[in-house]
Protein backbone atom coordinates (compact mmCIF):
# COMPACT_ATOMS: atom_id res chain seq x y z
CA UNK A 1 0.00 0.00 0.00
CA UNK A 2 1.55 3.40 -0.80
CA UNK A 3 2.09 6.09 1.90
CA UNK A 4 -1.14 7.96 0.93
CA UNK A 5 -3.46 4.97 1.18
CA UNK A 6 -2.35 4.35 4.77
CA UNK A 7 -2.32 7.84 5.82
CA UNK A 8 -6.09 7.90 4.62
CA UNK A 9 -6.49 4.28 6.41
CA UNK A 10 -5.44 6.36 9.42
CA UNK A 11 -8.30 8.74 9.14
CA UNK A 12 -10.86 6.00 8.43
CA UNK A 13 -9.63 4.76 11.89
CA UNK A 14 -9.54 7.67 13.34
CA UNK A 15 -13.73 8.34 12.47
CA UNK A 16 -14.35 5.11 13.68
CA UNK A 17 -12.62 5.68 16.84
CA UNK A 18 -15.77 8.23 17.57
CA UNK A 19 -18.99 5.62 17.93
CA UNK A 20 -19.79 6.25 14.57
CA UNK A 21 -21.91 3.22 14.62
CA UNK A 22 -23.36 2.79 10.96
CA UNK A 23 -19.48 2.92 10.13
CA UNK A 24 -18.31 0.47 12.28
CA UNK A 25 -20.96 -1.84 11.05
CA UNK A 26 -20.39 -1.25 7.33
CA UNK A 27 -16.42 -1.70 7.51
CA UNK A 28 -17.04 -4.84 9.99
CA UNK A 29 -18.98 -6.48 7.02
CA UNK A 30 -16.23 -5.58 4.74
CA UNK A 31 -13.55 -6.48 6.11
CA UNK A 32 -13.97 -8.91 8.54
CA UNK A 33 -14.71 -12.94 7.73
CA UNK A 34 -18.22 -13.39 9.41
CA UNK A 35 -18.35 -17.26 9.88
CA UNK A 36 -20.99 -17.60 12.51
CA UNK A 37 -24.43 -15.06 12.18
CA UNK A 38 -23.68 -11.70 11.95
CA UNK A 39 -24.96 -9.04 14.98
CA UNK A 40 -24.61 -5.73 14.09
CA UNK A 41 -24.14 -4.29 17.11
CA UNK A 42 -20.80 -2.39 18.55
CA UNK A 43 -20.55 -3.36 22.20
CA UNK A 44 -18.38 -0.68 24.11
CA UNK A 45 -18.11 -1.62 27.83
CA UNK A 46 -19.33 -4.20 30.15
CA UNK A 47 -19.50 -4.28 34.31
CA UNK A 48 -20.54 -7.76 35.62
CA UNK A 49 -23.59 -9.68 33.93
CA UNK A 50 -24.39 -6.03 31.84
CA UNK A 51 -23.31 -5.04 28.33
CA UNK A 52 -23.49 -1.60 26.90
CA UNK A 53 -23.26 -0.71 23.08
CA UNK A 54 -22.49 2.60 21.13
CA UNK A 55 -26.20 3.33 21.21
CA UNK A 56 -26.88 3.25 24.37
CA UNK A 57 -28.54 0.00 24.72
CA UNK A 58 -27.88 -2.41 28.04
CA UNK A 59 -28.08 -6.27 27.85
CA UNK A 60 -27.97 -8.52 30.15
CA UNK A 61 -25.62 -11.14 29.03
CA UNK A 62 -27.20 -14.67 30.37
CA UNK A 63 -24.30 -16.36 27.87
CA UNK A 64 -21.34 -14.99 29.70
CA UNK A 65 -19.75 -14.46 26.16
CA UNK A 66 -19.17 -17.81 25.24
CA UNK A 67 -20.15 -19.66 28.84
CA UNK A 68 -16.32 -18.39 29.64
CA UNK A 69 -16.44 -14.95 31.73
CA UNK A 70 -17.02 -16.32 34.75
CA UNK A 71 -15.81 -13.50 37.02
CA UNK A 72 -17.65 -11.06 35.07
CA UNK A 73 -16.93 -8.10 32.47
CA UNK A 74 -14.87 -5.25 33.62
CA UNK A 75 -13.07 -7.05 36.63
CA UNK A 76 -11.18 -4.75 37.92
CA UNK A 77 -8.43 -7.20 39.87
CA UNK A 78 -8.24 -9.19 36.52
CA UNK A 79 -7.64 -6.09 35.02
CA UNK A 80 -5.11 -4.67 37.04
CA UNK A 81 -2.77 -7.75 36.85
CA UNK A 82 -3.05 -7.95 33.14
CA UNK A 83 -1.21 -3.94 33.37
CA UNK A 84 1.24 -5.07 36.23
CA UNK A 85 2.35 -8.23 33.69
CA UNK A 86 2.83 -5.57 31.24
CA UNK A 87 5.48 -3.59 33.03
CA UNK A 88 7.45 -6.90 33.32
CA UNK A 89 7.73 -10.24 31.01
CA UNK A 90 4.70 -10.01 28.58
CA UNK A 91 6.05 -12.84 26.50
CA UNK A 92 8.81 -15.42 26.38
CA UNK A 93 9.06 -18.67 24.35
CA UNK A 94 7.65 -21.81 26.59
CA UNK A 95 11.35 -22.75 26.43
CA UNK A 96 11.46 -20.97 29.60
CA UNK A 97 9.82 -20.30 33.03
CA UNK A 98 8.11 -17.38 34.45
CA UNK A 99 6.45 -16.52 37.74
CA UNK A 100 2.91 -16.66 36.76
CA UNK A 101 3.63 -19.48 35.04
CA UNK A 102 5.06 -21.91 37.55
CA UNK A 103 2.71 -20.27 40.16
CA UNK A 104 -0.35 -20.81 37.68
CA UNK A 105 0.44 -24.83 37.78
CA UNK A 106 1.06 -24.96 41.31
CA UNK A 107 -2.37 -23.29 41.94
CA UNK A 108 -4.09 -25.65 39.67
CA UNK A 109 -2.54 -28.60 41.13
CA UNK A 110 -3.74 -27.43 44.25
CA UNK A 111 -7.58 -27.15 43.09
CA UNK A 112 -7.86 -29.70 40.83
CA UNK A 113 -9.24 -33.35 41.53
CA UNK A 114 -6.08 -35.20 43.47
CA UNK A 115 -3.26 -36.36 40.91
CA UNK A 116 -3.58 -33.92 38.40
CA UNK A 117 -0.78 -32.45 39.01
CA UNK A 118 1.01 -31.48 35.83
CA UNK A 119 -0.10 -29.05 33.54
CA UNK A 120 0.65 -27.06 30.21
CA UNK A 121 -0.70 -24.04 29.14
CA UNK A 122 -1.77 -23.23 25.54
CA UNK A 123 -3.88 -20.20 23.96
CA UNK A 124 -7.05 -21.95 22.46
CA UNK A 125 -9.84 -24.47 23.54
CA UNK A 126 -9.53 -26.71 20.55
CA UNK A 127 -5.71 -26.62 20.96
CA UNK A 128 -6.15 -27.97 24.46
CA UNK A 129 -8.26 -30.99 23.49
CA UNK A 130 -6.07 -31.64 20.41
CA UNK A 131 -3.04 -31.69 22.70
CA UNK A 132 -5.19 -34.07 25.47
CA UNK A 133 -5.93 -36.59 22.56
CA UNK A 134 -2.40 -36.51 21.22
CA UNK A 135 -0.98 -37.13 24.70
CA UNK A 136 -3.33 -40.40 25.17
CA UNK A 137 -2.20 -41.33 21.73
CA UNK A 138 1.40 -41.15 22.61
CA UNK A 139 0.77 -42.40 26.33
CA UNK A 140 -0.98 -45.49 24.84
CA UNK A 141 0.73 -46.07 21.93
CA UNK A 142 -2.96 -46.45 20.48
CA UNK A 143 -4.68 -44.68 17.86
CA UNK A 144 -8.38 -44.46 18.22
CA UNK A 145 -10.82 -42.14 20.30
CA UNK A 146 -14.03 -42.57 21.53
CA UNK A 147 -16.68 -39.34 21.88
CA UNK A 148 -20.04 -39.19 21.87
CA UNK A 149 -22.90 -37.79 19.74
CA UNK A 150 -23.98 -34.42 20.07
CA UNK A 151 -20.49 -33.45 22.06
CA UNK A 152 -18.10 -30.52 20.44
CA UNK A 153 -14.15 -30.61 21.74
CA UNK A 154 -13.00 -27.64 18.95
CA UNK A 155 -12.74 -26.53 15.44
CA UNK A 156 -9.33 -27.60 14.17
CA UNK A 157 -9.60 -30.72 12.35
CA UNK A 158 -8.17 -32.99 14.52
CA UNK A 159 -10.51 -31.69 17.47
CA UNK A 160 -13.66 -31.37 14.87
CA UNK A 161 -12.84 -34.98 14.11
CA UNK A 162 -13.88 -35.87 18.23
CA UNK A 163 -17.05 -33.49 18.07
CA UNK A 164 -20.23 -35.33 17.10
CA UNK A 165 -22.33 -32.85 15.06
CA UNK A 166 -22.07 -33.61 11.66
CA UNK A 167 -23.64 -30.36 10.39
CA UNK A 168 -20.20 -28.30 12.04
CA UNK A 169 -18.17 -30.68 9.74
CA UNK A 170 -19.42 -31.54 6.33
CA UNK A 171 -17.56 -29.02 4.67
CA UNK A 172 -14.60 -30.04 5.93
CA UNK A 173 -14.72 -33.69 5.81
CA UNK A 174 -13.04 -35.82 5.66
CA UNK A 175 -11.82 -34.86 8.72
CA UNK A 176 -8.54 -37.20 10.81
CA UNK A 177 -9.70 -40.49 11.15
CA UNK A 178 -9.43 -42.35 14.19
CA UNK A 179 -13.14 -41.49 16.02
CA UNK A 180 -15.58 -43.91 17.15
CA UNK A 181 -18.85 -42.07 18.59
CA UNK A 182 -21.20 -43.29 20.92
CA UNK A 183 -24.70 -41.97 21.37
CA UNK A 184 -25.21 -39.40 24.24
CA UNK A 185 -26.65 -39.88 28.14
CA UNK A 186 -29.74 -37.59 26.81
CA UNK A 187 -32.54 -38.53 28.79
CA UNK A 188 -35.34 -36.46 27.39
CA UNK A 189 -34.90 -38.13 24.46
CA UNK A 190 -33.79 -41.11 25.63
CA UNK A 191 -32.16 -42.98 22.14
CA UNK A 192 -32.39 -46.33 24.28
CA UNK A 193 -36.18 -46.08 24.67
CA UNK A 194 -35.53 -46.03 28.63
CA UNK A 195 -36.85 -43.52 31.62
CA UNK A 196 -34.04 -43.35 34.49
CA UNK A 197 -33.69 -44.54 36.83
CA UNK A 198 -34.96 -47.78 35.43
CA UNK A 199 -32.81 -47.89 32.19
CA UNK A 200 -29.69 -49.89 33.74
CA UNK A 201 -27.30 -46.80 32.71
CA UNK A 202 -27.46 -47.87 28.95
CA UNK A 203 -25.84 -44.96 27.59
CA UNK A 204 -22.73 -45.76 29.54
CA UNK A 205 -22.71 -49.74 28.42
CA UNK A 206 -22.88 -48.14 24.89
CA UNK A 207 -18.73 -47.08 25.26
CA UNK A 208 -18.27 -50.95 26.48
CA UNK A 209 -19.99 -52.21 23.95
CA UNK A 210 -17.92 -50.02 21.48
CA UNK A 211 -14.91 -50.61 22.97
CA UNK A 212 -15.54 -54.67 22.33
CA UNK A 213 -16.31 -53.79 18.83
CA UNK A 214 -13.66 -51.50 18.19
CA UNK A 215 -10.82 -54.04 19.56
CA UNK A 216 -9.84 -52.24 23.23
CA UNK A 217 -6.20 -52.68 22.28
CA UNK A 218 -6.65 -49.86 19.49
CA UNK A 219 -8.85 -47.69 22.17
CA UNK A 220 -6.53 -44.65 23.38
CA UNK A 221 -9.60 -42.43 25.06
CA UNK A 222 -12.45 -41.26 25.35
CA UNK A 223 -13.40 -37.87 25.77
CA UNK A 224 -16.12 -36.02 26.94
CA UNK A 225 -17.65 -32.88 28.49
CA UNK A 226 -18.85 -33.96 31.94
CA UNK A 227 -21.97 -31.86 30.86
CA UNK A 228 -22.45 -32.00 27.52
CA UNK A 229 -22.66 -27.79 26.69
CA UNK A 230 -23.17 -26.35 23.81
CA UNK A 231 -24.97 -29.23 22.60
CA UNK A 232 -27.77 -28.28 24.95
CA UNK A 233 -27.11 -28.90 28.63
CA UNK A 234 -27.46 -32.38 28.39
CA UNK A 235 -26.78 -33.92 31.97
CA UNK A 236 -25.73 -37.06 32.48
CA UNK A 237 -27.62 -39.71 35.00
CA UNK A 238 -25.27 -39.70 38.18
CA UNK A 239 -24.05 -42.89 37.48
CA UNK A 240 -22.67 -42.09 34.01
CA UNK A 241 -19.12 -41.20 34.38
CA UNK A 242 -18.68 -43.98 37.57
CA UNK A 243 -19.68 -46.23 35.00
CA UNK A 244 -16.86 -44.97 32.80
CA UNK A 245 -14.53 -44.60 34.60
CA UNK A 246 -14.74 -48.38 35.70
CA UNK A 247 -14.49 -49.56 31.80
CA UNK A 248 -12.06 -47.54 31.18
CA UNK A 249 -9.92 -49.02 34.05
CA UNK A 250 -10.91 -52.61 32.66
CA UNK A 251 -9.61 -51.91 29.67
CA UNK A 252 -6.56 -49.86 30.19
CA UNK A 253 -8.43 -46.80 27.70
CA UNK A 254 -7.50 -42.98 28.97
CA UNK A 255 -10.45 -41.27 30.54
CA UNK A 256 -10.63 -37.47 28.86
CA UNK A 257 -12.27 -34.97 30.83
CA UNK A 258 -13.08 -31.58 28.49
CA UNK A 259 -14.09 -28.94 31.02
CA UNK A 260 -13.46 -26.22 28.94
CA UNK A 261 -17.04 -24.99 29.30
CA UNK A 262 -18.19 -26.85 32.94
CA UNK A 263 -14.86 -25.83 35.22
CA UNK A 264 -13.89 -23.37 37.12
CA UNK A 265 -17.43 -23.20 39.09
CA UNK A 266 -19.56 -22.80 36.07
CA UNK A 267 -21.07 -26.05 37.35
CA UNK A 268 -21.46 -24.72 41.54
CA UNK A 269 -18.28 -27.34 41.44
CA UNK A 270 -14.84 -26.08 40.93
CA UNK A 271 -14.65 -28.87 38.37
CA UNK A 272 -17.43 -30.54 37.22
CA UNK A 273 -16.30 -34.24 37.16
CA UNK A 274 -16.62 -33.37 41.20
CA UNK A 275 -20.11 -33.71 41.11
CA UNK A 276 -19.61 -37.22 39.65
CA UNK A 277 -16.86 -38.48 42.09
CA UNK A 278 -14.66 -39.49 39.17
CA UNK A 279 -10.81 -38.00 38.55
CA UNK A 280 -10.05 -38.13 35.00
CA UNK A 281 -6.09 -39.17 33.53
CA UNK A 282 -6.22 -36.05 31.17
CA UNK A 283 -8.22 -32.83 31.51
CA UNK A 284 -8.55 -29.77 28.81
CA UNK A 285 -9.45 -26.28 30.27
CA UNK A 286 -9.33 -22.97 28.91
CA UNK A 287 -12.33 -20.45 29.14
CA UNK A 288 -13.13 -19.71 32.80
CA UNK A 289 -9.36 -20.25 33.71
CA UNK A 290 -8.73 -16.93 32.58
CA UNK A 291 -11.92 -15.42 31.56
CA UNK A 292 -11.49 -15.17 28.29
CA UNK A 293 -9.53 -11.48 29.40
CA UNK A 294 -6.79 -13.11 27.19
CA UNK A 295 -6.76 -16.39 25.14
CA UNK A 296 -5.71 -18.76 27.64
CA UNK A 297 -6.27 -22.90 27.63
CA UNK A 298 -4.55 -25.93 29.07
CA UNK A 299 -3.82 -29.72 29.51
CA UNK A 300 -3.63 -31.03 32.96
CA UNK A 301 -2.68 -34.75 33.74
CA UNK A 302 -0.72 -37.26 36.06
CA UNK A 303 3.18 -37.58 37.08
CA UNK A 304 3.08 -40.84 35.30
CA UNK A 305 1.70 -39.84 32.29
CA UNK A 306 3.50 -36.59 31.68
CA UNK A 307 6.83 -38.26 32.57
CA UNK A 308 5.74 -40.33 29.58
CA UNK A 309 5.47 -37.44 27.50
CA UNK A 310 8.95 -36.01 28.30
CA UNK A 311 10.58 -38.51 26.27
CA UNK A 312 11.94 -35.98 23.38
CA UNK A 313 13.76 -38.66 21.20
CA UNK A 314 9.99 -39.76 20.42
CA UNK A 315 8.83 -36.14 19.56
CA UNK A 316 7.14 -33.34 21.54
CA UNK A 317 4.70 -30.35 22.08
CA UNK A 318 5.51 -26.66 21.06
CA UNK A 319 3.23 -23.23 20.78
CA UNK A 320 4.37 -19.85 19.93
CA UNK A 321 1.88 -18.79 22.56
CA UNK A 322 2.97 -22.07 25.11
CA UNK A 323 3.12 -20.85 28.48
CA UNK A 324 2.51 -17.09 28.25
CA UNK A 325 3.26 -15.05 31.08
CA UNK A 326 0.77 -12.53 30.52
CA UNK A 327 -2.15 -14.82 29.93
CA UNK A 328 -0.75 -17.30 32.84
CA UNK A 329 -0.23 -13.85 35.13
CA UNK A 330 -3.93 -12.66 34.08
CA UNK A 331 -5.79 -16.51 34.89
CA UNK A 332 -3.92 -16.37 38.55
CA UNK A 333 -5.72 -13.07 39.19
CA UNK A 334 -9.17 -14.21 37.86
CA UNK A 335 -9.00 -17.67 39.84
CA UNK A 336 -7.94 -15.46 43.03
CA UNK A 337 -11.12 -13.73 42.60
CA UNK A 338 -13.22 -16.96 42.28
CA UNK A 339 -11.84 -18.55 45.19
CA UNK A 340 -11.64 -15.30 47.57
CA UNK A 341 -15.29 -14.35 46.02
CA UNK A 342 -16.51 -17.96 47.18
CA UNK A 343 -17.83 -17.80 42.95
CA UNK A 344 -17.83 -21.59 43.29
CA UNK A 345 -20.09 -21.39 45.92
CA UNK A 346 -22.28 -18.58 44.67
CA UNK A 347 -22.97 -20.20 41.24
CA UNK A 348 -24.06 -23.27 43.05
CA UNK A 349 -26.50 -20.87 45.00
CA UNK A 350 -27.51 -18.54 42.26
CA UNK A 351 -28.11 -21.57 40.10
CA UNK A 352 -30.47 -23.70 42.27
CA UNK A 353 -32.59 -20.34 42.58
CA UNK A 354 -32.28 -19.94 38.63
CA UNK A 355 -32.89 -23.99 38.05
CA UNK A 356 -36.14 -23.36 39.84
CA UNK A 357 -37.40 -19.92 37.91
CA UNK A 358 -36.74 -21.83 34.56
CA UNK A 359 -39.19 -24.44 35.89
CA UNK A 360 -41.91 -22.46 37.24
CA UNK A 361 -41.70 -20.92 33.71
CA UNK A 362 -41.81 -24.81 32.22
CA UNK A 363 -44.92 -25.56 34.59
CA UNK A 364 -46.50 -21.83 32.85
CA UNK A 365 -46.05 -22.24 29.61
CA UNK A 366 -46.51 -25.16 27.47
CA UNK A 367 -43.70 -24.49 24.65
CA UNK A 368 -41.30 -24.92 27.26
CA UNK A 369 -39.64 -28.31 28.59
CA UNK A 370 -37.32 -30.04 30.72
CA UNK A 371 -35.23 -27.19 32.11
CA UNK A 372 -32.17 -28.29 33.69
CA UNK A 373 -29.02 -27.45 35.03
CA UNK A 374 -26.07 -27.26 37.69
CA UNK A 375 -24.82 -24.15 38.73
CA UNK A 376 -24.82 -21.44 36.46
CA UNK A 377 -25.28 -23.73 33.13
CA UNK A 378 -28.38 -24.56 32.49
CA UNK A 379 -30.57 -24.94 29.63
CA UNK A 380 -34.30 -25.26 28.66
CA UNK A 381 -36.32 -27.44 25.57
CA UNK A 382 -38.59 -25.30 23.18
CA UNK A 383 -41.20 -27.73 21.83
CA UNK A 384 -44.34 -27.28 19.87
CA UNK A 385 -45.71 -28.65 23.12
CA UNK A 386 -45.10 -30.74 25.87
CA UNK A 387 -47.06 -33.84 25.21
CA UNK A 388 -45.30 -34.63 21.62
CA UNK A 389 -41.88 -32.82 22.72
CA UNK A 390 -41.58 -31.68 18.88
CA UNK A 391 -38.89 -29.31 18.56
CA UNK A 392 -40.23 -25.87 17.43
CA UNK A 393 -36.96 -24.51 15.67
CA UNK A 394 -38.75 -21.07 13.97
CA UNK A 395 -40.21 -20.59 17.65
CA UNK A 396 -36.52 -20.77 18.84
CA UNK A 397 -34.81 -18.72 16.66
CA UNK A 398 -38.03 -16.10 17.20
CA UNK A 399 -37.81 -16.34 20.75
CA UNK A 400 -33.82 -15.70 20.93
CA UNK A 401 -34.41 -12.66 18.94
CA UNK A 402 -37.19 -11.00 20.39
CA UNK A 403 -35.15 -11.70 23.89
CA UNK A 404 -32.01 -10.00 22.42
CA UNK A 405 -34.48 -6.69 21.24
CA UNK A 406 -35.46 -6.40 25.00
CA UNK A 407 -31.66 -6.48 26.04
CA UNK A 408 -31.11 -10.15 26.83
CA UNK A 409 -28.67 -12.49 25.19
CA UNK A 410 -29.41 -15.76 25.73
CA UNK A 411 -27.97 -19.29 23.63
CA UNK A 412 -29.13 -21.35 20.75
CA UNK A 413 -28.53 -24.69 20.14
CA UNK A 414 -30.25 -26.58 17.41
CA UNK A 415 -29.25 -29.87 15.59
CA UNK A 416 -26.63 -31.44 17.67
CA UNK A 417 -28.66 -33.53 19.69
CA UNK A 418 -31.44 -34.93 17.80
CA UNK A 419 -32.30 -31.54 15.93
CA UNK A 420 -33.38 -30.20 19.28
CA UNK A 421 -33.95 -26.15 20.13
CA UNK A 422 -32.66 -25.69 23.22
CA UNK A 423 -31.71 -22.46 24.94
CA UNK A 424 -28.96 -21.88 26.88
CA UNK A 425 -27.82 -19.82 29.94
CA UNK A 426 -24.85 -19.49 31.25
CA UNK A 427 -24.58 -16.09 32.92
CA UNK A 428 -21.03 -14.81 35.02
CA UNK A 429 -20.80 -16.32 38.36
CA UNK A 430 -21.33 -12.78 40.04
CA UNK A 431 -24.66 -12.98 38.62
CA UNK A 432 -27.31 -11.29 41.18
CA UNK A 433 -30.91 -13.34 41.82
CA UNK A 434 -31.85 -9.34 40.89
CA UNK A 435 -30.42 -9.53 37.52
CA UNK A 436 -31.40 -13.38 37.34
CA UNK A 437 -35.16 -12.30 38.17
CA UNK A 438 -34.49 -9.28 35.74
CA UNK A 439 -33.40 -11.61 32.80
CA UNK A 440 -35.91 -14.26 33.36
CA UNK A 441 -38.61 -11.84 33.16
CA UNK A 442 -37.31 -10.32 29.84
CA UNK A 443 -36.80 -14.18 28.64
CA UNK A 444 -40.67 -14.63 29.29
CA UNK A 445 -42.07 -11.51 27.96
CA UNK A 446 -40.24 -12.62 25.01
CA UNK A 447 -42.31 -16.55 24.85
CA UNK A 448 -45.37 -14.88 25.21
CA UNK A 449 -44.74 -12.76 22.53
CA UNK A 450 -43.19 -14.31 19.87
CA UNK A 451 -45.98 -17.55 20.66
CA UNK A 452 -48.39 -14.90 20.33
CA UNK A 453 -47.64 -13.86 16.87
CA UNK A 454 -47.20 -17.77 15.92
Amino acid sequence: MKSSGVKKSLEINDILEKNETDELVTWGRRHLIHYREYTPTILMEGKGVTLLDTAGRKYLDFMSGASSINVGYGQERVKEAIKDQLSGISTITGSFLSRPVVRLARLLAEITPAGLSRSIFTCTGSQATELAMQTARRYTGRLKIISRHGGYHGNTIGSMGASGCAFYKRAYDPVVHGFVRILPPYCYRCDFGQEYPDCNIECARAFENALIYESPETVAAIIGEPIIGGGGVVIPPNEYWKAIRKTCDEYGVQLIMDEIITGFGRTGKMFCCEHYGVVPDIMAIAKGIASCYVPLSGVLTTDEIALAMEDYETGNYYSTYQNHPLSCATALANLRVIIEDGLVEKSACQGEYMLKALRDLTEELNVLDDARGKGLLLAVEVVKNKESKEPDSDLGVKIKRKAFDKGLIVGLSRIRMKNAIIHIMAPPLTTTKEEIDEGLEIYRSAVIEAVNET
